[in-house]
């Protein structure tokens, strides 16, 4: 059913009712309200005063620029022995800033910051692991828009908050330092490992190179196939002018004829030297190649060629490899570039008085309207319903203690 005008008026002057009213009961309990807000204000600047004062140092750097092995041509799989993040399936969203943050938070960080500056009796904790939960509190890293990191601890002293900021980085940098050093030693030792494996390879593959050229008389393939299909040729060639010259002969001599005889066993010598030249024979000579093994002993000879090239390359590759890795252990590790070092703060970090007096009083207001709200509803209750004000009294004292009284 739609509302009608005097319907809404109704509800506008109830608003307004219960808006004066509010101020009525502010009113009659103005010295309710003024004394608990001036009370808590008051009693909140006393405290904001009395709290002991925190001095917050920042140390302000950029990260470690990721150094890695050259290599030559072994790619990336190396180059990453060198870097600290090298090797690690970073996240899509996490920068190696990210994580040299996480090593600042690591015991490897805190331990030695603990130590330096007897955390424990300064603390007064009762292990390094009170001390160490203290250190991670009172300490912040972060990583910044920009990607540079951050490095906060607060304390009371201002100096010393300093000086435990700049411990930060100095173990941050020690951290980096060893890490590289040790990773360039390992990637230097892997590829001395390597190298020792390819050089007997090398020995291997051209030792069964030699073996194969002397077992086969073979020195130049190719020179030696050419010369033995030559000497085939002529020999075939002189031998059926020799067989027609024999065909010839027997047709007016006899068998036992003298040139006969003579042809025949020419024909004889030269059958078994082409027979020679095709299969082979005891002749160890550089004009002993079998013509019918050409196709396996080429196929045999490249592959064979092709182990002692590829065994000389890599070779090769890895004795560069190896004076690179030698020289990158040698160097000096990426230093971590401080932009701003820590320095005693000369405004205190907390307390937050203006934070903690504004905050005060506001509660106290609400809580001073709602002392106010009640009290005049008690007492409003009491003079109209006296049986429910017995109950409220009841509940309260119940609640927050005093005696109960008994007719």
């Amino acid at each position: 059913m739609p509302e009608t005008n005097s319907d809404i008026e109704t509800e506008a002057i109830d608003d307004g009712a219960n808006f004066w009213r509010l101020m009525e009961v502010l009113a009659l309990q103005k010295r309710l309200v003024l004394t608990v807000v001036a009370v808590a204000t008051i009693g909140a600047i006393v405290i904001s005063l009395v709290l002991p004062k925190w001095y917050r140092a920042e140390a302000l750097l950029l990260p470690p620029k990721e150094e890695s092995l050259s290599m030559l041509n072994f790619g990336g799989a190396l180059s990453e022995w060198a870097s600290v993040t090298g090797g690690l399936n970073l996240p899509a969203l996490v920068t190696p800033s990210d994580l040299y943050v996480r090593m600042l938070g690591s015991r490897a960080s805190m331990n030695p910051v603990i130590d330096s500056f007897n955390l424990i009796e300064r603390f007064e904790a009762t292990s390094l692991y009170e001390a160490y939960i203290e250190l991670d509190e009172r300490s912040d890293f972060r990583v910044t828009p920009e990607g540079m990191i951050q490095i906060h601890f607060i304390d009371k002293d201002p100096q010393f908050a300093a000086d435990v900021a700049n411990a930060f980085v100095a173990e941050l940098d020690k951290i980096n330092r060893r890490i590289y050093s040790e990773r360039t030693k390992k990637s230097r030792e892997f590829i001395e490992s390597s190298l020792t494996g390819a050089r007997l390879e090398l020995d291997s593959a051209r030792l069964a190179l030699r073996y194969f050229q002397e077992r086969n008389r073979t020195v130049d393939l190719d020179k030696q196939t050419a010369l033995a299909i030559e000497t085939a040729t002529a020999l075939m060639t002189e031998l059926a002018t020799t067989e027609v010259e024999l065909a010839l002969k027997l047709k007016t001599l006899s068998k036992s004829h003298p040139d006969v005889v003579e042809l025949s066993s020419k024909v004889s010598e030269m059958k078994r030297k082409v027979s020679e030249l095709e299969t082979g024979s005891s002749d160890s000579s550089y004009f002993s190649l079998p013509i019918s093994e050409t196709p396996r002993l080429r196929s045999q000879l490249a592959d064979l060629t092709t182990r002692v090239r590829v065994a000389e390359k890599l070779y090769e590759n890895l004795t560069l490899a190896l004076n690179d890795a030698r020289v990158q252990e040698n160097r000096k590790a990426p230093a971590v570039a401080t932009l701003d070092r820590a320095t005693a703060p000369e405004i205190r970090f907390k307390p937050q008085r203006t934070l903690i007096v504004g905050a005060t009083f506001g509660l106290s207001v609400v809580l001073a309207v709602f002392l106010a709200i009640l009290v005049e509803y008690l007492k409003n209750l009491r003079n109209t319903n006296p049986a429910d004000y017995r109950r409220a009294m009841v509940f309260s004292k119940s609640l927050f203690g005093g005696k109960r009284r008994t007719k």
